[in-house]
């Protein structure tokens, strides 16, 4: 996580693939939250392309849609994907 004065921004957020769908990303994310709300944080800001399948966690977290960069991350095929942007408004 990399903040500037109450944003930040998430910038990894790894689960190997033998534990994926057992809880272990929703876990890393809340955790996140919660340290990033005792820092101060407002808001927290994350980019993820466009197939990747945490968008639904995050989606399920809270986190809104923001924009789109069109072609922004090159796959190892050579293939341009679209990073899309999302954040979550942490004020209680």
């Amino acid at each position: 996580m990399r903040s500037v004065l109450d944003e930040c921004e998430l910038l990894l957020l790894a689960v190997d693939p033998l534990w994926r769908g057992r809880g272990v990303g929703e876990a890393l994310l809340r955790d996140s939250l919660i340290r990033a709300r005792r820092r101060g944080i407002t808001s927290m800001n994350l980019e993820v392309r466009s197939s990747n399948n945490a968008i639904k966690l995050y989606e399920k977290s809270g986190f809104e849609y923001v924009h789109r960069r069109p072609g922004y991350y090159r796959g190892n095929d050579g293939q341009l994907h679209d990073a899309l942007s999302f954040r979550i408004d942490m004020r209680i």
